[in-house]
């Protein structure tokens, strides 16, 4: 991880940067990790508008897969996704930007216990 993994995330030590990375992106690989990573990124910047825009795409990419799969529900890591967009959402229509960055600490250090990551985390 050290050696490998985190001088790769190097190139995206600001948000600016990584949503450059973002806009990139090649167009059939953009699912719903891709929206909810911009619009997180986008509501960090306080950029409130494009984060409604990108929960609006993730909404409507997962609607577009329930219409091809009849009868099929979105996978439980799906559900979880569209639980945080939706958060995101509440939080940006309200224009809350305090809430805002304390709801995105507080996933940020959720994640880094789940993934057993906090002895690679920068402070």
């Amino acid at each position: 991880m050290r050696d490998i993994g985190l001088p790769m995330l190097d190139r995206f030590r600001n948000p600016e940067v990584f949503l450059e990375f973002l806009d990139h992106y090649p167009l059939p690989n953009r699912g719903s990790i891709y929206f909810l990573d911009k619009a997180a990124t986008h509501a960090r910047l306080g950029n409130f508008d494009a984060a409604l825009e990108e929960i609006g795409n993730l909404r409507e990419g997962q609607d577009d897969w329930l219409a091809r799969h009849d009868g099929e529900k979105l996978h439980d890591f799906e559900l979880e996704r569209l639980k945080h967009a939706l958060v995101i959402e509440d939080l940006a229509r309200a224009g809350d930007r305090e809430a805002m960055q304390t709801q995105l600490l507080r996933w940020r250090e959720e994640n880094l216990d789940r993934y057993n990551l906090r002895d690679v985390a920068d402070p």
